[in-house]
């Protein structure tokens, strides 16, 4: 009610924290979490690091029951499962606040308020469904089993490791491409498989062209924009 009472606009934030030295889970279940309720668990078996935990989804529905207008701020480095954005007509905007350094959040205030225009685009593709990507089924711990000679000690965790390897059942058209290709090819649907595509970012401002007359004079075609 205090929240109401203060704006007509909910600013909900989602976190991840993530790093060099670990892979994400994939199953939440496998690895030490502390769920944020003895009535439910967050993350059932099967259930990734990059999802919306059950509490997370309590949260929005509590929000999104009381504010016709939410902005969700995602701040983690990795591209999240955003398919959830779509389910919630009073999500009316969303924003990517990565590694926020020293500073990052008095700059994240600044374009929130208006003062800023914010003009980040995205480096990465945000998916609806992570599982359902190429890259989540490339990932996992693949060694070589001829290579033990060039064997080191990882800096980490101090056990040893071997060089490994990545096979990208994509091949060639790896991150980005691999939509655009597949979506050309009818192989995805791309609006319903891409939340927000690589290089996506809106503005505060708005823009309009308009293309005026041509002309001719010696063989030269002008037109102004």
């Amino acid at each position: 009610n205090n929240a109401k009472a203060f704006s007509d606009t909910a600013l909900v934030v989602i976190t991840r924290v993530g790093g060099e030295g670990a892979d994400l889970p994939t199953d939440v279940s496998k690895v030490t979490y502390t769920d944020n309720s003895t009535e439910y668990k967050d993350f059932e078996a099967g259930e990734h690091y990059l999802q919306l935990s059950q509490s997370e989804k309590n949260m929005l529905d509590l929000v999104c029951n009381n504010f016709d207008k939410v902005v969700l701020l995602y701040n983690g480095a990795n591209a999240m499962e955003l398919g959830f954005v779509n389910e919630y007509s009073q999500i009316k905007s969303a924003i990517w606040c990565p590694g926020a350094g020293q500073s990052g959040f008095m700059a994240l205030g600044s374009v929130l308020d208006g003062e800023v225009n914010p003009s980040g685009k995205t480096i990465d593709t945000f998916a609806a469904d992570l599982t359902a990507t190429p890259v989540y089924n490339n990932i996992g711990s693949f060694t070589y089993d001829n290579m033990t000679e060039f064997g080191a000690t990882d800096m980490f965790t101090g056990l040893a490791s071997s060089p490994g390897f990545v096979n990208y059942v994509e091949g060639i058209y790896e991150g980005y491409r691999f939509y655009e290709t597949a979506a050309t090819e009818g192989l995805i649907n791309y609006d319903e498989t891409v939340v927000y595509p690589f290089g996506y970012g809106m503005s505060y401002t708005s823009f309009t062209q308009e293309m005026g007359a041509i002309s001719e004079v010696d063989g030269n075609i002008t037109f102004d924009v």
